[in-house]
């Protein structure tokens, strides 16, 4: 045996651990301050949760980083402060068309389920996407089929639902820097 096919061999027998992109660190730095945010709020900020909170954290973290490990996003504070508005605003108009509907039974309510194609990565873009647009009023997403979103809206609105979902992908896009407007989607109703 020559020394290539020795390196070789000891190559493949050899497992390397995966690695952290230098560039996805925003999106780990992120994903750990979301859940210590999480944790003080669940323990209403008490300080002597701290002590645990850290080793909670800190597993949670680790298990998460193993199961889907942080990937590069282009993300900026001035797109993360815009979209932030965005989603506040969405809650509150969300919340009130929701409540109004509700209280008030002569407003239509005419179900429909909707087939949107996402045209935004796996992984968070398409998490956040799906999340975020159950604040656009009745809206909810009920499942996804390969590519496509399939979403309950509580009027059929027609083709604006599909313009505002566009719309909602676009800020998305914006946030993670996937630049480019992709063509426009060929929505359908199920």
């Amino acid at each position: 045996m020559d020394t290539g096919d020795a390196r070789a061999s000891v190559e493949v027998g050899r497992r390397r651990a995966p690695r952290l992109d230098v560039g996805a660190w925003k999106s780990a730095v992120a994903r750990v301050v979301f859940l210590a945010l999480t944790w003080w709020a669940l323990c209403d900020g008490d300080p002597s949760s701290l002590t645990f909170g850290l080793v909670v954290v800190g597993v949670v973290a680790a298990v998460s980083f193993v199961l889907s490990p942080p990937r590069r996003h282009a993300w900026t504070l001035r797109s993360v402060a815009g979209f932030t508005l965005f989603f506040l605003k969405g809650s509150v108009h969300g919340g009130f068309d929701v409540a109004r509907r509700a209280l008030s039974p002569s407003l239509p309510i005419s179900p429909v389920l909707v087939r949107y194609p996402m045209r935004l990565p796996e992984g968070a873009p398409q998490a956040l996407f799906r999340i975020t647009l159950c604040l656009m009023p009745g809206t909810l997403s009920a499942d996804v089929e390969g590519e496509e979103l399939v979403v309950h809206a509580l009027v059929d609105r027609g083709q604006v639902i599909h313009e505002e979902l566009a719309g909602l992908e676009l800020r998305v896009r914006r946030l993670f820097g996937l630049g480019g407007t992709p063509p426009p989607p060929e929505g359908a109703h199920a």
